[in-house]
């Protein structure tokens, strides 16, 4: 990942359900990382045709994993496991923010009932507002806008958990 990306995954809303009976505010990383959350859920309708369609085939190392787009750039990557899918992990460039990559992506999540997990854990719904309130207030976004005064809020927080 690089700083300048923001990434999140996208998951079903019936496999976060399933898991919690409800939507919940955060999902945490451990209960991520166990969970199958495409498990008894069906894949997005035409969702790599549509992806296809706003991103360019990006070449991949695995049989199992379909990349789109740029690797320091706007990404969605669609991994599958025995031939179904086990998760959609997004990335969108924080330098150059396409308002049509996110609302053509956000309709593709509404109308496949998809729910996005931030790497903080967050849930949120596919809403373009959200999305976009979500990434202004992300590190990716304050690395873009002053990237030194970034880099110093960081080295700074490395020297007080030292002390």
């Amino acid at each position: 990942m690089a700083t300048w990306q923001y990434d999140f995954h996208l998951l079903p809303s019936e496999g976060v359900v399933r898991r919690y009976r409800t939507i919940p505010v955060v999902i945490s990383q451990s209960d991520f990382d166990q969970e199958q959350w495409w498990d008894g859920s069906p894949p997005p309708n035409e969702f790599e045709s549509e992806i296809s369609q706003l991103l360019p085939p990006l070449p991949s190392w695995s049989s199992d994993l379909k990349q789109w787009g740029f690797d320091d750039g706007n990404r969605i990557d669609i991994c599958r496991n025995k031939g179904m899918f086990s998760s959609i992990y997004v990335r969108v460039d924080v330098r150059d923010v396409s308002l049509v990559f996110i609302a053509t992506l956000m309709d593709m999540a509404r109308r496949n009932g998809c729910l996005l997990r931030t790497q903080e854990g967050r849930v949120i719904p596919p809403s373009f507002a959200i999305v976009l309130s979500a990434i202004r207030g992300s590190k990716a976004f304050r690395f873009v806008q002053d990237p030194q005064a970034f880099l110093d809020a960081l080295a700074r927080a490395n020297e007080s958990d030292k002390t």
